[in-house]
């Protein structure tokens, strides 16, 4: 769980950096939402929204990456002696690190 936390971590710190970078303090306008009269209700929501997301992007991962595995373990008990397991394991691996990173940037 630590590397999806840590994950989760880099892509949340760098989408912030990469906004205030971009757009200045404009970029925090957008957490007061679509009109004035609606930035009181819009700020608490946002903020809570923006706090959850490391740890909602961590939890998928997690389920992601497990899941994976559990696939990997059920298509190595099927063939096991057609195909030697370091060709596996690198296949999957490497598509462990691509969900990874696929997930934790949206």
């Amino acid at each position: 769980m630590n590397i999806t936390v840590g994950l989760a971590l880099v892509i949340f710190l760098s989408t912030h950096y990469f906004g205030l970078r971009e757009n200045g303090v404009a970029y925090l306008r957008h957490f007061l939402g679509p009109v004035w009269w609606m930035a009181p209700i819009m700020l608490p929501i946002e903020i809570i929204s923006n706090l959850a997301r490391p740890m909602s992007l961590s939890l998928r991962l997690f389920g992601n990456i497990t899941g994976d595995h559990a696939v990997v373990a059920g298509f190595m008990a099927l063939i096991r002696s057609s195909s030697p397991r370091s060709s596996w394991a690198s296949v999957f691996s490497f598509r462990s690190c691509r969900r990874s990173f696929l997930l934790s940037s949206r």
